[in-house]
């Protein structure tokens, strides 16, 4: 205890190490106690009951009083018959507790009732870790945050929606601009093939095709025109082959020609003859051909024969092996003379008819060309204005978006501001009803403080909290307490910076 009567009979704290002094409850000896690690402090000399209600105070106790006017500390009540030491009275009659053991709910009932006007100090320091305390104030001005933040979003969201369809129509637009002038380019490049008649008249048949594949027809219309390039290439074919046919007759016999003056020449009875195969001898010339039998041809009495008939002509056909064919030189070149011009002028005629069928089918083509372009040409008009309108509307758009974005973003201004100026006013709101205010959960909880009616502080994590009911603590800093129960004035907690310790 830190109260005893010393030997003047006053009421005091020990002043040295070895003083002796009388309880002023129980009125046995006391002895000053000088320790390294409590506080200066009265002890009874002999270990007795004094009080029923005092237990063994720590240190936390000792410092806690010593934070109070001597005069406060340790006062003996009297009410009923029934005395007790209160830890402090202080001079407006309220009574303050320090309790640093474990207490049951009958003893709190019993003291509240006797002391009335009291509050309990609670060392919760070796239990401090059992809570989780989330403030207040921090979680109302973030709840407050996130409002604004969810206000402000939603703004945006419905701008962003605005300006997503706005990109989506540009887009669309773009796309329809880009897909056009691809379309363009390709009709222009078309009319400009059908325009230029150069070439073959496949080549032109070609681009006449590639045109009437792109423009803009009925399937009719379209199905007419490619009736026209289709029968060019029906009817070409037998002008293309008589031409073809010619001219392989034609090589076939200057082959042979060619063949023939470069034959094997040799003398026979003074004669020179060119010694030619059977097959490159003209059926309408036999008359001309000698023939010479092979195992007669190196003898004394050689003996030409002549073939009397084209009948006799083609039965040597079986007799090559052992017949010489002699055309006399001089007679060379005439013998496919009369089939050469035949098909020069076969090969002449079939070149000229097919030249005429294409220089036709160019016209019939040119006929068609002109639908064609003149199809074409109205295709590409509107197609130009098209794109032109398309380009239009995506300016319009454009100018849209930046009109919206500059909308946006003077009202987010606005928003921002009226934001600003009510988060303060709601913030100055939060810290007046909600500053130093902490909700909590008490693991373990010592259920005996849940049956205490008058206030409890408890003091850990270095401050006082007082609860205010089952799930909030209000901080109340040590020296607030000091000046509410007038232990200290204000002024001399300004001039010399109390704090408790």
């Amino acid at each position: 205890m830190l109260i005893g009567i010393n030997a003047n009979g006053e009421r005091s704290h020990p002043a040295q190490k070895g003083e002796t002094g009388t309880c002023p409850f129980c009125g046995q000896p006391l002895k000053a106690a000088f320790g390294e690690i409590y506080a200066k402090h009265w002890r009874h000399v002999r270990v007795q009951e004094c009080d029923s209600w005092q237990e063994g105070e720590t240190d936390w106790h000792l410092c806690w009083k010593n934070n109070f006017p001597k005069e406060w500390q340790e006062v003996i009540l009297v009410k009923g018959g029934e005395k007790h030491i209160a830890d402090v009275l202080t001079a407006d009659g309220l009574i303050i507790e320090f309790q640093n053991s474990s207490i049951t709910p009958e003893t709190i009932r019993i003291r509240e009732q006797f002391y009335q006007n009291m509050v309990w100090i609670v060392n919760a320091q070796s239990f401090e870790q059992s809570f989780q305390m989330q403030n207040l104030e921090e979680e109302a001005l973030q709840a407050l945050r996130q409002t604004m933040e969810t206000e402000l979003q939603v703004f945006r969201s419905k701008y962003a929606d605005r300006l997503r369809f706005i990109d989506l129509e540009i887009e669309r637009l773009q796309t329809k601009q880009q897909y056009s002038l691809q379309s363009l380019t390709r009709e222009k490049s078309a009319l400009q093939g059908i325009q230029n008649q150069e070439g073959t008249v496949k080549e032109y048949g070609k681009r006449l095709n590639d045109a009437m594949a792109i423009i803009d027809a009925s399937v009719e219309e379209g199905s007419n025109l490619f009736t026209i390039e289709f029968d060019y290439y029906q009817k070409v074919i037998p002008y293309q082959r008589e031409v073809a046919k010619a001219e392989e007759e034609l090589k076939s016999i200057q082959d042979k020609v060619k063949e023939l003056k470069n034959a094997t020449d040799c003398m026979v009875q003074n004669f020179t003859y060119k010694d030619v195969p059977y097959s490159l001898l003209n059926p309408e010339n036999f008359a001309v051909v000698k023939v010479l039998q092979k195992d007669k041809a190196n003898t004394m009495f050689v003996e030409l024969e002549s073939i009397p008939s084209r009948t006799a002509f083609y039965a040597y056909q079986y007799k090559q092996e052992a017949t010489k064919f002699l055309i006399p030189s001089e007679q060379t070149a005439a013998i496919w003379e009369k089939e050469l011009q035949d098909v020069e002028a076969k090969w002449t005629e079939a070149k000229a008819a097919l030249s005429a069928y294409n220089e036709k089918a160019k016209r019939d083509m040119a006929d068609s060309a002109t639908f064609v372009g003149e199809r074409l040409i109205k295709s590409i008009a509107l197609r130009e204005s098209a794109v032109k309108q398309l380009f239009f509307e995506e300016q319009t758009y454009l100018r849209d978006k930046e009109k919206i974005q500059l909308e946006a973003a003077k009202e987010e201004v606005a928003i921002l501001a009226k934001q600003q100026s009510t988060v303060a006013m709601e913030a100055e709101k939060i810290k007046s009803e909600l500053s130093g205010k902490f909700s909590y959960y008490w693991k373990r909880e010592r259920t005996c403080w849940q049956e205490a009616k008058r206030p409890v502080y408890f003091d850990m994590f270095g401050q006082l909290y007082k609860r205010i009911n089952e799930c909030t603590f209000q901080v109340v800093s040590y020296e607030s307490i000091l000046l509410e129960t007038g232990a200290i004035a204000t002024e001399e907690l300004s001039a010399n910076g109390t704090t408790l310790s």
